[in-house]
C-alpha cells in the first residue's frame, strides 16, 4: 500500500513560524530550566505581518485580472517554481541561524542584524509565493516524511546537547524547516503528483450554499 499524505507545506508553515520568533537578547532572567538567557520580541517583528499579507492583495490582484485559478500543468508550474526558491532560501537562512549561535554570541549586534535581514527577505519570499501554495495546493508527502522527521529529531537533541541551551526552542524550528524542505524540493520535482490540488481533498460544498439570492435565501 502507497503511503500518501496530503498536507500544506510543512516547511513554509516553519519558515513563516521562524519569522515571530523571539531575536533581541533579554537581560531578564531565563523562564524555562535549562536556558543559559532570554530572548525578547523585537517590535520591528510586527512589520513582517503587513508584509506576508499582501500575498492575500496579490492573489485577488491576480484573479481580478485572470479570473478564478484554474488547477491546470502551467499552474503546478507556477507554484512549484515559487515553493523552490522559497523553500531554498528558508533552508540556507536556517543553516546561517543555527550556525550564529555558534559563532556569534546572543547579545551580539551583528547576529541581531543577520537574523533580521534574513528574515525580512524571507517574509517577502513567502508573501510573494507562499499564500499561492497555501490557498492552492496540497503537498503529497510520502514515507520519506518519517525517516525526515526522525533524522529531524536526532538532529535537534544533539544541537540542543551542543549548542546555547537559550537557543534550544529554536533549534526545533530551524532544523525541522531544514529537513522539511529538503524533502519537499525532492517531493514536488522527483515524485509523480507530489503537488496535488487542494480541492480534490476538501469536503465538497453544499450546492444550495452557491444558490443564496441577496437576502441570504434558498433560489
Amino acid at each position: 500500500m502507497k503511503f500518501a499524505l496530503p498536507l500544506l507545506s510543512i516547511s513554509m508553515f516553519l519558515f513563516d513560524l521562524s519569522l515571530f520568533y523571539p531575536n533581541t537578547f533579554s537581560k531578564e532572567p531565563p523562564v524555562f530550566a535549562g536556558d543559559t538567557f532570554l530572548l525578547g520580541f523585537s517590535h520591528y517583528q510586527w512589520f513582517f505581518v503587513p508584509i506576508v499579507f499582501l500575498g492575500l492583495i496579490r492573489m485577488a490582484i491576480h484573479a481580478q485580472k485572470h479570473g478564478p485559478i484554474q488547477f491546470n500543468e502551467e499552474w503546478v508550474l507556477r507554484i512549484r517554481r515559487g515553493m523552490t526558491i522559497t523553500i531554498i532560501f528558508g533552508v540556507l537562512y536556517c543553516i546561517v541561524e543555527i550556525a550564529n549561535t555558534f559563532l556569534l554570541k546572543p547579545e551580539s549586534e551583528s547576529r541581531y542584524i543577520i537574523t533580521f535581514i534574513g528574515r525580512f527577505i524571507l517574509s517577502f519570499l513567502i508573501s510573494f509565493f507562499g499564500f499561492e501554495a497555501f490557498a492552492t495546493t496540497f503537498v503529497l508527502y510520502n514515507w520519506l516524511t518519517i525517516l525526515a522527521g526522525l533524522l529531524g529529531t536526532g538532529t535537534v537533541l544533539i544541537l540542543q546537547d551542543m549548542g546555547d541551551g537559550g537557543y534550544s526552542h529554536c533549534y526545533i524550528v530551524w532544523t525541522m524547516g531544514i529537513y522539511m524542505g529538503l524533502l519537499e524540493l525532492w517531493i514536488i520535482w522527483k515524485t509523480e503528483d507530489g503537488l496535488v490540488n487542494m480541492g480534490e481533498y476538501l469536503p465538497p460544498i453544499d450546492p444550495r450554499l452557491e444558490r443564496r439570492n441577496y437576502n441570504g435565501r434558498f433560489v
